[in-house]
């Protein structure tokens, strides 16, 4: 037998457009939400969106995928020039009088060449950030990842300049008919922004550097005391993006500009506050609980047999979510396994051109990787199925994470048939484990939005400020950490480094995701519906919108974390007698 390794396993970021419109500042727009709160667009156009005429009945909108053949999945990079010759074409041809009769025909044709070749830009980086992720040590690579993202920034915010001109001129109708209401305004307000190239080159090297730094595995102080000047430096260099951008400070920006949230940082500290005084009692107890389980068995598998062994379920969940399993494992677009030097880290990116998405994952060796794979295919699926155009795409994180951590919870299900005698142990696990990274969430939030917004602390005060978060978060009554390495261990969390301000989206989601358990254990299709709602609306509706017109409680209530705390210590509460006689039969 084996003692179970509790140990929170949470994902790199995973968002519709992974490399975003850097260089830019312009806020993240909403599209119109139909009832239930999925978007659709009336119109058939170049950037428009329809309800799948094949099955008309389905939650998700039509999206064209194709085949990928292995050799398309190279890392072989890609020549910006194409793009460039196709914005030049737009500005030289359509942003003035032109008396070719053929002038219309030719600019629909010239903006699906603008749209396709960005997904293939997209595309080439995101299997680039992938080669990367197996190999940070190729200094080549990661040099013309640096590159390449500076010219994808440069020439995505060229492509919307250009477009805006092509409204203003006079083959605007042409343009606006393949736009909805909610693109032709992104493009009216954006605005490039050439003094964020340099800093956000900055940005992306020092963020390399703390992946070179991390992947030298020495000791947590040797780690920390590299990692902390880094940090820093990211932190002066953000700061002054904000700055560029009008915002006092980075946390305000990223919440607007990164993210587009839909709550304040008042909202923030109440839930902080709930979260320490209701739910982290729950947590401290049940972890030391929970301590000396043990599993029965070893469910260690590789990649292939973890995806063959859950497909059974992934459909038995609902029938719509079946379509875009089935091609993950046809066209194989998952890295799964192990191999020294993999980065330890899990996410899912996008791939327009295939209109598709690829699931990378460092593997942990045992049940985990079936519950992180599920985790990842609840962001693979929403990718798969999610048609908004790069260009117009947004990053509503709590959303895209309540995608993922939903379909844990409504996986769990399947435990009994998947995992057999350890099943229970799994599942309470899982809940456990979806505590931690509300709770992990808030901490790491608090930790990070604090120094943002005194980005002039001191090595000494970060690491003071860590320490007394874990303290007020249960970090160490619960075992996890020693006071000693309460002030460093932030240190190892890659999203401080390379995702700032992201964390928080794990706990808004991982209290919906609870809220979506709690929900199935009084009616599981009714869980299962409000969850199909969410997954169909990919990255594009604002949190709180989401959950509302999906009909779950929303977090930021006064009563609603109380009642969440009050539940799973009634479902902790019952688990005992259960667990007791377990022991007593076993002894």
């Amino acid at each position: 037998m084996r003692r179970i390794m509790r140990l929170v396993i949470l994902f790199d970021v995973a968002c519709a457009l992974c490399f975003g419109l850097g260089g830019a500042c312009f806020a993240a727009d909403e599209t119109d939400v139909a009832e239930g709160g999925i978007a659709f667009s009336p119109a058939v156009g170049l950037f428009t969106q329809v309800r799948n005429p094949l099955n008309p009945q389905s939650v998700y909108p039509h999206k064209i995928h194709r085949e990928i053949a292995p050799s398309e999945l190279k890392a072989d990079g890609y020549d910006p020039t194409r793009l460039k010759d196709i914005i030049a074409e737009i500005d030289r041809c359509y942003t003035s009088e032109n008396t070719d009769p053929a002038a219309a025909v030719k600019l629909r044709s010239a903006l699906k060449r603008l749209r396709e070749e960005i997904d293939i830009f997209t595309t080439r980086l995101t299997l680039m950030d992938m080669q990367y992720d197996r190999d940070v040590h190729d200094k080549k690579l990661s040099r013309d990842i640096v590159r390449l993202n500076t010219a994808y920034t440069d020439l995505t915010n060229q492509a919307m300049d250009c477009m805006a001109r092509v409204l203003d001129g006079p083959f605007h109708d042409i343009l606006a008919d393949e736009l909805t209401a909610s693109e032709e305004k992104t493009l009216r307000q954006h605005s490039s922004v050439p003094e964020l190239i340099p800093l956000e080159k900055k940005e992306s090297r020092l963020r390399q550097e703390y992946d070179r730094i991390i992947s030298e595995k020495e000791s947590l102080e040797q780690t920390a005391a590299k990692a902390l000047p880094v940090f820093q430096e990211l932190v002066a260099v953000r700061t002054e993006i904000a700055k560029v951008c009008g915002f006092d400070n980075y946390a305000d920006y990223a919440d607007s500009f990164l993210y587009g949230r839909d709550y304040t940082g008042a909202d923030l500290e109440n839930l902080y506050a709930a979260v320490r005084q209701h739910l982290v009692p729950v947590y401290v107890e049940w972890s030391n609980d929970f301590v000396d389980a043990e599993l029965a068995e070893d469910h260690r598998a590789d990649g292939d047999r973890i995806l063959e062994e859950i497909a059974p379920f992934i459909g038995q969940i609902d029938p719509g979510l079946k379509e875009a399993f089935n091609y993950l494992r046809r066209n194989r677009v998952s890295d799964l396994d192990y191999y020294p030097g993999k980065q330890d880290v899990g996410y899912t990116n996008t791939m327009p051109q295939y209109g598709s998405a690829y699931i990378f994952n460092a593997p942990a060796g045992d049940e985990r990787d079936y519950t992180n794979t599920v985790h990842e295919f609840g962001h693979f699926n929403s990718t798969y199925h999610d048609p908004t155009p790069v260009l117009f795409s947004s990053n509503y994180m709590d959303t895209q994470e309540l995608q993922s951590q939903g379909l844990e919870m409504l996986f769990m299900e399947y435990y009994d048939r998947l995992f057999g005698q350890d099943a229970a142990l799994l599942q309470e696990d899982a809940l456990l484990g979806m505590l931690d990274s509300v709770i992990q969430g808030c901490m790491s939030d608090e930790f990070q939005r604090t120094v943002y917004t005194h980005p002039d602390m001191s090595g000494e005060e970060i690491n003071a400020l860590a320490a007394r978060l874990c303290a007020e978060y249960g970090q160490i009554d619960a075992g996890l950490l020693t006071p000693e390495e309460a002030a460093v261990d932030w240190t190892l969390l890659d999203h401080t480094f390379s995702s700032p301000l992201y964390y928080i989206s794990y706990a808004t989601s991982g209290l919906s995701a609870i809220d979506l358990y709690l929900k199935s254990l009084e009616d599981r299709q009714a869980a299962v519906d409000t969850y199909m709602k969410v997954s169909a609306m990919g990255g594009q509706t604002a949190y709180r919108r989401a959950i509302s017109s999906c009909g779950l409680r929303d977090i930021f209530a006064p009563d609603t974390v109380p009642a969440i705390a009050a539940r799973l210590a009634e479902i902790r509460a019952e688990q005992q007698p259960a667990e007791q006689t377990n022991e007593q039969a076993a002894d």
